[in-house]
């Protein structure tokens, strides 16, 4: 009656469990074991929906983050089963915690958490006699799920770097990353050395902005900006002030939160497998690389937005600004002056497009870094930008489009300049038409004269037109601002001043583009040769090391051009006030006698009209100009003189139809 009782308790407990049958699921096949039972650790009735779970696994699995990964996977969804034990044989709490030190990491970092149905916490601590469970082969070399560390020949194939020992070798990437306190091409010296030149031109950029800023808000009568030119400065001014404060957040947060990457981000649930490891092991695990994909450090992808964002936002609109120069270049060359202070340049249009160009090409470039995930750490200066680390990516992401842009701005900036050495077209103004009609006047009246008058009259004539020809006169008043609107002297004359500077701002930061594109240059094409271990050789040789001199020249030309930028802004207001301080004013010019100049004609040659005589103040005097040198007799004996030390004023005359006006 007892074995009765006994055989139909084990029945019960068996079918309860299930009984065996074969593994039909093609990944958990050729394990060591081929039977397998049903319900599963996990809860499934059937092997269709064991398989479809273990089908999600696939791309951990062939990420290779753990050897043990198929086999731990395969003995919670298909556990096996023997008739010896009635209970179906699962991991082991090891085997679990292994994997999970090594895959976790992974998984953390595309976004997925440890699945519950994993936990390790529910499966046997060992295997005994009490409680049967699969122990696994172990894992080969360290338990570091990040880095693989050899003591003798450097990380697992970093070999061929010259530094070898300072290499961390990344399993989710397959690069190699140097480690964060490592000094492969640079010492200690040269990066503090870069770091006081980043912290003296960061803030002088950033004073050189806030001047040129409080210089805009100053109210004054008239707009500052006015041509799209000088706004383009101004956004390009911006850019450069965000750029050097991409640098600051650098300098504030330190070398390690910026550019440093843990070698294993530490679970507390690891702790119990962390502590089982030797103590070299866990050395190696607390080590930092500089980091190689800076999108999940906060400080790295900030100052990495600032560089490369606005870095390239200011080329491009320096090359809008030379596209405008050249325009502007050909307009001044086809047409002698542009009277009209609103239509200098390509104004709306022209504004829109460099706008939607300046922010939108920078724009894509950076989603193009975000998308492919090239954001690494810099050595030197440990600022986060595009291909530090990856020459590919350095040519493609950034030394590309620096050439493309600075060839579109020097061909702009050429083709304005070749424009200018042009003659320019003649224009009709109104003084040179009144000059004419004066000069017609005048010849018309000596005509009618007698033959005697007609010769003196010529003579004056062509002596006043000599000397009116490169001096103003005197007593025709300058045209004065009426409503608000300036001269169109004036205007071409501002015109003028300004597209002067704008080509001299273009030609400056091309000079300076230019260095910043060498710079580039010369890193993708050394860097490699710096970085990589000499060939065997019987003759000693001096590996090839950077100079530090042009790394710092990028970056000071980086900062300095914000620097310069600023500068145009704020440059003329400071010479101005600097011009209206007591000490800068000049004496005044001590004025001399100058002769005048009787113009008259043969009616009232005997009785000679006060309001005849015209102070010509400026004028040379009969000593020194060859043409009233000729003709001395003639004013010395038939025109009278004023006493030159009373000065009076200007009175209006009425002139008849007869005399000859200047």
């Amino acid at each position: 009656m007892r074995w009765i009782l006994l055989l139909t308790l084990v029945r019960t407990i068996w079918c309860a469990h299930g009984a065996c049958e074969p593994i039909r699921i093609e990944m958990c096949r050729g394990l060591g074991y081929n039977v397998t039972v049903m319900p599963n650790l996990v809860g499934h009735e059937i092997q269709g929906d064991a398989d479809f779970t273990l089908q999600t696994f696939s791309p951990l699995i062939q990420y290779g983050c753990s050897a043990q990964l198929h086999l731990f996977l395969c003995s919670v969804y298909a556990p096996m089963c023997t008739e010896k034990v009635p209970a179906p044989i699962g991991p082991c709490r090891g085997l679990c915690e292994q994997v999970r030190a090594r895959c976790f990491p992974v998984l953390q970092g595309f976004g997925f958490p440890w699945p519950a149905a994993l936990n390790c916490s529910k499966f046997p601590p060992e295997n005994n006699h009490q409680h049967m469970c699969m122990e696994g082969p172990g894992e080969p070399g360290p338990a570091n799920p990040i880095q693989a560390v050899s003591t003798s020949n450097g990380p697992w194939g970093c070999s061929w770097y010259a530094k070898s020992g300072l290499y961390i070798f990344l399993n989710r990437s397959g690069r190699c990353a140097a480690a964060c306190d490592a000094d492969i091409l640079w010492s200690q010296k040269d990066k503090r050395i870069a770091e006081a030149w980043m912290a003296v031109f960061a803030t002088i950029c950033l004073v050189s902005v806030a001047i040129a800023i409080l210089t805009l808000l100053r109210p004054r009568k008239r707009p500052v900006l006015t041509t799209t030119a000088e706004r383009a400065i101004v956004f390009l001014t911006i850019c450069h002030a965000a750029v050097a404060i991409g640098y600051v957040i650098r300098l504030a947060a330190g070398r390690l939160n910026v550019a440093c990457t843990p070698a294993i981000p530490i679970h507390p649930q690891d702790q119990v497998v962390l502590a089982q490891q030797q103590q070299q092991q866990q050395q190696q695990q607390q080590q930092q690389y500089l980091t190689q994909d800076g999108l999940a450090n906060p400080y790295c992808a900030a100052v990495f937005l600032l560089l490369y964002y606005f870095g390239y936002a200011a080329i491009v609109w320096w090359v809008a600004i030379c596209a405008w120069w050249c325009i502007m270049a050909r307009k001044w060359t086809r047409t002698a002056g542009n009277y009209k202070e609103d239509s200098f340049g390509p104004q709306q249009g022209f504004s829109t497009i460099a706008a939607v160009a300046a922010w939108g090409l920078p724009a894509a470039h950076t989603i193009a870094v975000l998308v492919t995930r090239d954001v690494d750490a810099d050595e030197l200066t440990a600022s986060c930008f595009v291909g530090q680390q990856n020459a590919h990516s350095l040519l493609v992401l950034v030394l590309a489009p620096q050439f493309v842009y600075l060839s579109f701005g020097a061909t702009f900036l050429l083709v304005g300049l070749a424009t200018l050495m042009l003659p320019r077209r003649p224009a009709v103004t109104p003084t040179s038409t009144s000059m004419s009609t004066s000069t017609s006047t005048s010849t018309s009246t000596s005509t009618s004269t007698s033959s005697s008058s007609s010769s003196a009259a010529t003579t004056t004539a062509a002596v006043l037109t000599a000397l009116t020809a490169s001096h103003a006169n005197p007593l025709m008043r300058p045209q004065r601002e009426i409503a608000g609107k300036s001269s169109p002297a004036e205007i071409q004359r501002r015109q003028k001043q300004l597209l002067i500077r704008v080509g001299v701002f273009g030609c400056l930061y091309a000079a300076l583009i230019i260095c910043l594109t060498s710079t580039t240059f010369y890193e993708w094409w050394g860097r490699e040769t710096w970085l990589r271990a000499p060939e065997p050789s019987t003759a000693p040789r001096v590996p090839a090391r950077p100079f530090l001199q042009l790394f710092v020249l990028r970056l000071v030309v980086t900062l300095g051009a914000g620097i310069i930028a600023a500068a145009w802004i704020w440059w003329p207001e400071v010479t101005s006030i600097c011009r209206k301080l007591p000490h800068c004013k000049q004496p005044p010019h001590k004025c001399h006698p100058v002769p005048v100049v009787h113009c008259y004609n043969a009616a009232t040659a005997s009785n000679p009209i006060p309001h005849q005589i015209h102070h010509l103040g400026h004028l040379t005097p009969p000593s020194q100009h060859p043409l009233l040198h000729q003709h001395a007799t003639i004013a010395n004996s038939q025109m009278p003189h004023r006493n030159h030390k009373k000065h009076r004023k200007h009175r209006k005359y009425h002139h008849s139809g007869s005399e000859t006006q200047v």
